[in-house]
């Protein structure tokens, strides 16, 4: 069983060793995503593990059917920390798990038989040759025994498997109270008893972080890795900004060397092609020109002739409705407009 449980709960009260940047911890979102689940994960299989275990000798305290000419049923031997404790003293330092399933178990199984009327095989027996049963003091007795039971089971518990029995005996105390004693009540008083037990076994030892800890730490690292990128975000924005307008400015030169050495470089490696596109531009321009200059009416007459007349000495110009209005100094003469240009 200790085995078992070491292969798989060791790691979940630890978290991953994030990597640093600078003072601040940094903690990226898959490694969170991965620290979280796989610390649940092992977590939840421990708590599973620590169950089954429980459930399997929650009925210790009835042995002493095999003895009742002797014990009597509920006898006061079987129904208390004794047996647990003696596997606890016999057993070596390294399987303390095994005492504390056992503890567990016990203090189950004692919790729900404190309903129980406190007459005949009800009430808690002293063995031979008294045979005589506490009668009213039983529930006393039981209630005692059981808490003591849980105090037991977590502190004989190594700490890193503490939470995991803690969570397999509650769910133990629920799954005893209403599968054996179809009891609502009994469940309830059992994680009333395994509650108590537990507060009082955290005054007497240390007990690790639990999951739900480790959780909120992994949390607030992400929180703090999220703000860290943010104020270096912000960071670079601002040093784009106070320099973004001189870099460009100051590569401008460099840009334009580039391109103009890309363009000599590629013409040396395809001259043919060059000489031909230089040639088209010529004669397109030439064209252009030739044609402006024939027809000053045109777009591109304009262009070739100046724009005919500076506009301080005023312009015919093709007016949005269709007709000819004169233009001077950027403005449209009133009255000037006509079909046919003058």
């Amino acid at each position: 069983m200790q085995n078992v449980l070491n292969s798989t709960t060791p790691s979940h009260l630890t978290s991953p060793r994030p990597e640093t940047l600078g003072t601040e911890e940094v903690l990226t979102f898959p490694a969170f995503f991965k620290s979280t689940v796989s610390l649940w994960v092992k977590f939840l299989l421990s708590v599973g593990l620590c169950f089954f275990a429980v459930q399997l000798v929650t009925w210790l305290p009835d042995i002493d059917h095999w003895l009742v000419g002797i014990l009597h049923h509920r006898s006061i031997l079987t129904h208390s920390i004794l047996l647990p404790a003696i596997v606890w003293i016999a057993l070596p330092k390294s399987m303390p798990v095994i005492a504390s399933v056992l503890f567990a178990a016990v203090g189950i199984h004692l919790s729900a038989d404190v309903l129980s009327p406190s007459q005949g095989y009800g009430a808690i027996w002293l063995p031979e040759p008294f045979k005589l049963n506490l009668g009213e003091l039983s529930k006393v007795w039981l209630s005692v025994n059981a808490v003591m039971a849980f105090v037991f089971a977590l502190n004989s518990c190594p700490e890193q498997h503490r939470y995991p029995l803690t969570g397999g005996a509650l769910g133990g105390c629920i799954f005893y109270g209403f599968a054996n004693e179809n009891s609502g009540l009994a469940a309830v008083l059992s994680v009333a008893f395994l509650t108590f037990g537990y507060l009082i076994a955290r005054r007497l030892s240390k007990f690790p972080e639990s999951p739900i800890q480790i959780s909120r730490r992994l949390m607030s690292q992400r929180v703090r890795t999220q703000q860290l990128a943010k104020l270096e975000k912000q960071r670079l924005e601002a040093e784009r900004g106070h320099f973004c307008f001189i870099k460009r400015v100051l590569r401008l030169p460099y840009q334009a060397f580039c391109a103009l050495w890309f363009v000599i470089i590629w013409s040396l490696r395809k001259p043919r092609t060059a000489g031909s596109i230089a040639a088209l531009v010529v004669i397109a321009f030439i064209s252009f020109y030739l044609v402006g200059s024939s027809s000053s009416n045109s777009f591109a007459g304009a262009v070739s002739n100046g724009a005919a007349k500076t506009l301080s000495d005023g312009v015919w110009v093709l007016h949005s409705s269709g007709g000819w209005i004169l233009k001077q100094g950027g403005e449209y003469v009133a009255g000037t407009l006509r079909a046919t240009k003058p």
